[in-house]
């Protein structure tokens, strides 16, 4: 009875050796050849990779920009496979592949120039394979008669042939291969075709010229290269359009960075400079004419049941596209998170028509708290459409010293991460607002309107990010982020155990970046009474204003953002820390949505504003919370 055999087999690598004269320093680019029919011992047999027919190798792969790796990783490239072919007169795969401009492809060039590196190897799949060969005793030989190279791979330890790969190295995508393997032996004469080098005709020498000809060229069609060098062009223009980075797309292109260069270009430039205002693109014009009053009154009608047609309206429509897919569309208007609206009483449309024809009286000022975290220094997000997440690296590892040949390897001391995230969280606000106050055409009145709808959903975010207990849909602040750093004060601080605050901040190599102090206003105030010691002489802890002084060398600033009711209800918030490590994220706009007829009698606007946001803590440690502190 024949026996079924069955094999499984997943990707698959090879190594061969780059040699000095294959490179051209001048356009950064190297000629090598990534393959050929060389027998190769693996877990299943031998192996022989099939280069009679241009047919055998798919390379499809590799012509479109094929990624040039360090070690299989496909999130370590520093090149691109220009030119591919298949030599089936020597039976190679051969390829020109150029180096990227970025810091890491610079040193890897420069190691391969300095014969550092020599060593390649490529990543491939076997599509159809045949039973060539078995006879009793030895190892079955197989030929992968169509197979796929998906990458080449510079590497610093070259696969060793003699093992090859073993089973479940890589088993995504591995392809099942099934043999009726009869009693009779198999055997097929296998005649020895001696290779010669297409450019100076000698004999190959393992498949290696030992002349090392200067004249080695890759005969691949110019059609070819210019397609893909069109494709690259117009993938680069198009990523620039859409992130608004078209000189950087100009000048990447010009500089010949791959398409995946040109991406990690366009993400390093958004870190720089992170959005101000919500994801919708306005023009100044178009900010300048923006009106909340007119969004307010529009809220009216679409909740009447009219729907009339303003500039408002088609922001709104255009937010509404952009908002999370968690959130829930009320049926109001949308208004932006931000806008450049620069009202004056010249300019039609942006302010003429507000100007005072009678005299009236300027509206009073609601008192508010003063919102702190923006001035300190956190980072603001606006414009996110989905979660966000940011990798954070939790432990380093450690540099080890060894002795010279120490016989074994020295311990791997690894990294290791984890990925914090901002997510969408809903926030609301119900009020009510003077309808005559809404169609009042004075500056007062749409500064009145923008000032109520943004302050208290503001404010809200802002204590979050120092009392937010992290539980019932808030984010997590400060003082219930786990790892803050914690200093016990037992009454009135005094200028020692603020020095600890900061000291327990470097400890954690964290005492960089915008640092300062915030507390409460009946806390900055008893601490400008409060001298640093007690001898004559002394200087009081704080200086400077209450809302805005100096204390320990550091800015401290005071509002009642920060609560005096903590523990058991006298104790007053003290925080030190780097503010650059708070990132506040804004989701969408801001949607508002009207009640017109509960409170009719009385001429008012009902309204309820819902936005979505979230606080994060990059770095936990980068802050130190007093515990205990009271005034008395």
């Amino acid at each position: 009875m024949a026996e079924i055999r069955k094999l499984k087999i997943g990707k698959q690598i090879r190594g061969f050796a780059i040699t000095r004269a294959d490179v051209n320093e001048e356009k950064r680019t190297i000629g090598l050849s990534f393959s050929s029919e060389s027998p190769v011992e693996r877990w299943f047999g031998i192996e022989i990779l099939d280069h009679s027919s241009e047919k055998s190798v798919d390379l499809k792969r590799l012509k479109r920009g094929g990624a040039l790796l360090i070690d299989h990783d496909t999130r370590n490239q520093v090149g691109v496979i220009e030119d591919v072919l298949i030599d089936t007169a020597d039976r190679k795969g051969r390829a020109e592949v150029r180096f990227g401009r970025s810091a890491k492809a610079e040193e890897i060039f420069q190691d391969v120039l300095d014969g550092i590196r020599s060593n390649v190897s490529v990543g491939y799949m076997i599509d159809d394979l045949i039973l060539e060969k078995e006879e009793k005793g030895q190892p079955p030989i197989y030929r992968a008669t169509k197979w796929t190279p998906y990458e080449i791979s510079l590497v610093a330890v070259p696969a060793d042939i003699n093992c090859g790969v073993g089973r479940g190295a890589d088993d995504e995508g591995a392809k099942e291969f099934e043999f009726e393997v009869k009693e009779a032996k198999i055997t097929i004469k296998q005649e020895v075709v001696k290779m010669k080098c297409r450019h100076c005709g000698k004999d190959l020498v393992e498949g290696v010229c030992l002349d090392k000809c200067e004249e080695r060229k890759l005969n691949v069609a110019v059609q070819d290269v210019r397609k893909a060098e069109q494709t690259r062009v117009a993938d680069i223009l198009a990523i620039g359009k859409k992130h608004n980075c078209a000189e950087l797309a100009e000048t990447s292109i010009t500089e010949g960075r791959s398409v995946d260069e040109f991406k990690s270009a366009v993400l390093a430039k958004m870190a720089e400079k992170p959005p101000i205002d919500t994801n919708l693109d306005m023009s100044q014009k178009e900010a300048n004419k923006y009106s909340y009053a007119r969004a307010m009154a529009a809220a009216i009608g679409l909740a009447e049941g009219k729907r009339e047609s303003s500039f408002e309206v088609e922001v709104s429509d255009t937010l509404r596209k952009q908002m999370p897919i968690n959130a829930k569309d009320r049926g109001g208007i949308i208004i932006p998170l931000a806008t450049r609206a620069g009202l004056d009483s010249k300019t039609a449309t942006a302010g003429a028509e507000l100007v005072y024809t009678e005299f009236g009286g300027e509206l009073i000022e609601l008192l508010r708290t003063q919102a702190v975290l923006a001035r300190l220094g956190a980072r603001i997000r606006t414009g996110l459409s989905s979660p966000i997440s940011f990798p954070r690296k939790t432990a380093e590892g450690a540099a080890v010293w060894v002795a010279e040949n120490p016989g074994s390897d020295a311990s791997d001391t690894d990294d290791t991460t984890e990925t914090v995230t901002l997510t969408p969280k809903p926030l609301t606000r119900s009020t009510s607002i003077s309808r005559q106050l809404i169609v009042q055409s004075i500056v007062d009145a749409e500064a009145d309107i923008r000032s109520s709808i943004s302050s208290s959903i503001a404010l809200a975010i802002d204590q979050a990010g120092i009392h937010g207990i992290g539980s019932n849909n808030q984010p997590k602040g400060i003082y219930y982020a786990s790892n803050v750093n914690a200093k016990a004060m037992g009454g009135v601080p005094t200028f020692g155990k603020l020095i600890d605050m900061i000291t327990e901040v470097a400890k954690d190599n964290a005492a960089l970046g915008t640092l300062g102090f915030v507390t409460t206003p009946g806390m900055a105030g008893k601490l400008l009474q409060t001298l640093v010691a007690s001898s004559a002489g002394s200087a009081m802890i704080w200086s400077g204003r209450i809302d805005e002084g100096l204390m320990c060398g550091y800015n401290a600033l005071a509002t009642n953002q920060v609560k005096s009711t903590l523990g058991a209800g006298a104790e007053h918030g003290l925080v030190f820390g780097n503010w650059l490590d708070i990132i506040i994220g804004m989701f969408g706009g801001i949607e508002i949505t009207v009640d017109p007829y509960r409170l009719k009698k009385q001429a008012m606007i009902e309204y309820t504003i819902f936005a979505m946001a979230d606080v994060l803590l990059r770095h936990p440690e980068s802050f130190c919370k007093a515990t205990g502190a009271t005034i008395i």
